[in-house]
């Protein structure tokens, strides 16, 4: 089983996916599976169908911050500390 979880779109998730291993020259344990598209490098689109059409939707989603993305709590994140650092620096 691979579960994934991300906050861009499934078909960019997935293509991007794609990018990195092909990038990397890394294959991947998909590869292993029945059905699996021997070109998945070079046709993405057999690559997300084949991914789609064995997705099994979840019962239960948890987010800590939910509709707030990845990006967004880096971005808090580093604005945390920066400030931190200056109240330190004003002590």
């Amino acid at each position: 089983m691979y579960q994934g979880i991300f906050d861009t779109d499934f078909d960019k998730y997935t293509e991007d996916a794609v990018d990195l291993f092909s990038l990397s020259g890394l294959t991947t344990v998909f590869e292993n599976l029945e059905g699996f598209p021997e070109d998945w490098k070079t046709n993405k689109e057999a690559f997300v169908k084949f991914v789609r059409d064995h997705q099994c939707p979840s019962f239960l989603e948890y987010g800590e911050y939910p509709y707030v993305s990845a990006d967004e709590i880096k971005k808090a994140l580093k604005l945390k500390d920066a400030f931190s650092e200056m109240l330190d620096q004003m002590q």
